[in-house]
C-alpha cells in the first residue's frame, strides 16, 4: 500500500475522518472539489485558515498531490497552497501566484529561514507533486505522460511527522478581489510512484499506517 490517504472532496462537507480544520475566517467550501475564496481583509494571519491531515508521516518518504487551479490574479498578497507540513519552521508549499500570478511558487522553509524560493513558470490546473526523504526536497508537475521536476534537488531536512497542509496563507496585505483556488484528488503517500496516480488507494481509517509504518 502506498497510500496514507486520498480525497476526492466528492459532496458538499469535508471529511473530518480525514482533515483536521483551523478556519475561523470561512474562507474554505467544498462541491466536488476543495474551494479556497480569498478575502478582502487585512485582518487575517498567517496559517490562519488551514486544512490538515489526520494522518501523518513518521519515517521514509512523504508525498503530498493534487490538482490545484485557480482565477488570474491582479495581485497576490493571499496565498492558497498545497504542501507538507511539520510546523511554521518547517514545511514545503506550492502556492498560487508567482511572478505572473498565473504561476506556481515553491517555497521550501527549512530550520525557520527559506531553503529555496522559485517561481517555477508552471501555470496553474496542472497536478503537482511534493516530495520529500527526509534529506532532500524535491516538487514535480505532470506534463500529459510523465512528473517532470520544478526547480532543482535541494538538501535538507523537515523532519518527520508531516502532514499534508491545504492552505490560505495571509500575509497581511490588502488584497481587493475575491478569487477562488481549487484542489482536487489529492493524494498522501509513504512512498513515492511515477505513475499519475498512485497505484491503492487508502482506507478510511488511516491509524494502520501510523502503527506500522516503519523503516
Amino acid at each position: 500500500m502506498s497510500v496514507i490517504m486520498q480525497d476526492d472532496f466528492t459532496g458538499t462537507t469535508i471529511d473530518t475522518a480525514k482533515w483536521n480544520i483551523t478556519a475561523p475566517d470561512n474562507r474554505f467550501s467544498q462541491n466536488n472539489a476543495f474551494i479556497i475564496t480569498n478575502p478582502h481583509t487585512t485582518s487575517l494571519t498567517a496559517w490562519a485558515n488551514t486544512l490538515d491531515s489526520v494522518s501523518n508521516v513518521s519515517s521514509g518518504v512523504a508525498v503530498v498531490q493534487s490538482n490545484m487551479d485557480w482565477g488570474l490574479q491582479s495581485n497576490n498578497p493571499n496565498l492558497n497552497g498545497i504542501g507538507l507540513w511539520k510546523n511554521s519552521s518547517n514545511w514545503i508549499m506550492l502556492f498560487t501566484g508567482g511572478a505572473s500570478n498565473n504561476e506556481f511558487r515553491l517555497i521550501e522553509y527549512v530550520g525557520g529561514s527559506t531553503l529555496y524560493d522559485l517561481n517555477t513558470g508552471i501555470t496553474n490546473g496542472n497536478d503537482v507533486k511534493i516530495w520529500t526523504d527526509g534529506s532532500t526536497i524535491k516538487a514535480y508537475y505532470w506534463n500529459g505522460s510523465a512528473w517532470v521536476q520544478m526547480g532543482i534537488t535541494k538538501t535538507g531536512s523537515l523532519g518527520y511527522n508531516l502532514q499534508a497542509r491545504i492552505v490560505l496563507y495571509n500575509d497581511n496585505n490588502a488584497y481587493n478581489s475575491a478569487n477562488t483556488a481549487t484542489f482536487d484528488n489529492l493524494y498522501f503517500s509513504n512512498e513515492d510512484y511515477s505513475t499519475h496516480y498512485p497505484a491503492s488507494s487508502a482506507p478510511a481509517n488511516t491509524n494502520f499506517f501510523q502503527m506500522f509504518f516503519f523503516k
